[in-house]
């Protein structure tokens, strides 16, 4: 039984990439934030539809470029796209930048139809 706990115990500091764990000042992956991802992820970060992400993009509040057949949007346009919003929020002179116009779909009124006479 001790050889069992000698040996798991030598795999986990022998090689830590194997078993998963983690040993030594680098026990914590480091986090690297993407500097682009994708439409889908974009309108997740933003609580947005796929839609609105592509209607931003073509308003270019939204920086974006294609790598190979994949569409990418950068974090940064994201980041100043929310301070925008925030900006128009608070009511600051960055809200100029914020003010586009905003695509909504109006509903169609139906016609109301013209009286008609009572037949006797």
């Amino acid at each position: 039984m001790s050889a069992e706990i000698l040996r798991r115990a030598a795999m986990t500091t022998i090689h830590p990439s194997i078993t998963g764990r983690a040993v030594g000042e680098h026990s914590e992956p480091e986090h690297i934030e993407p500097m682009a991802v994708s439409p889908r992820k974009a309108g997740v970060l933003l609580d947005v539809g796929h839609t609105r992400v592509y209607q931003l993009i073509g308003n270019g509040e939204l920086e974006s470029y294609r790598e190979g057949r994949a569409r990418k949007i950068t974090m940064r346009s994201i980041r100043a796209r929310h301070e925008r919003q925030l900006a128009a929020a608070r009511g600051t002179n960055l809200a100029t930048e914020a003010s586009q116009p905003r695509y909504r779909r109006h509903r169609r009124q139906r016609r109301k139809a013209a009286p008609t006479e009572a037949r006797t």
